[in-house]
């Protein structure tokens, strides 16, 4: 499955979801397999200011379907200068 990941309606990322959920296959019993994904946000989100991160799965018709847990607001603290 693929998903896109946007903020502020901008998309980050486009990948696919392959990583071992097994919580997911639990609560959902019509999936099975790898349905997670990692991604490392952009320095430029360390700002100190929420964000809301949304996350879309890509359907057979290369429709959006938004994840039932998206969105989801994160605040990064600022990088440290040395």
């Amino acid at each position: 499955m693929s998903v896109v990941l946007t903020v502020g309606g901008v998309d980050l990322t486009t990948g696919v979801a392959n990583t071992p959920r097994p919580d997911v296959t639990a609560a959902y019993s019509n999936l099975t397999g790898n349905h997670g994904f990692v991604y490392d946000l952009p320095a430029s989100m360390r700002d100190g200011k929420p964000h809301a991160l949304r996350a879309y799965a890509i359907d057979g018709t290369n429709a959006r379907v938004e994840l039932s847990s998206s969105p989801k607001t994160f605040t990064l603290a600022p990088a440290i200068r040395r």
